[in-house]
């Protein structure tokens, strides 16, 4: 499916063996050393040792919300988290997810 087309939709109740996600996202914003906004979405860097972590919230999200993108790196000492979507009305939704305040430029 095209992104651009993909509508902003959550199917968490398809989803809902993998468990609330939510709560996990909260959690992990304590865990950022810098997290910012990009054109699509937004970045942010964590610790290493939340590879096995955020790599299970990236799987639940892609179950649930296919009109979001994820991509984790490793670079240097640290991982690099990007969410982008190709939907600009998902904006608002990604900047929650990561722990952006939305009304802040």
């Amino acid at each position: 499916m095209d992104q651009r087309a993909a509508e902003i939709g959550c199917d968490l109740h398809t989803a809902s063996s993998f468990g609330p996600v939510e709560s996990e996202w909260g959690d992990l914003t304590t865990s950022y050393t810098s997290v910012e906004r990009t054109p699509q979405g937004a970045k942010a860097n964590l610790p290493l040792r939340l590879h096995q972590a955020v790599s299970k919230l990236i799987d639940r999200e892609n179950a649930c919300c296919p009109f979001l993108t994820f991509e984790l790196q490793h670079a240097d000492h640290h991982l690099t988290l990007t969410v982008t979507s190709q939907n600009p009305d998902a904006i608002p939704i990604i900047e929650s997810l990561v722990g952006l305040d939305i009304n802040t430029p």
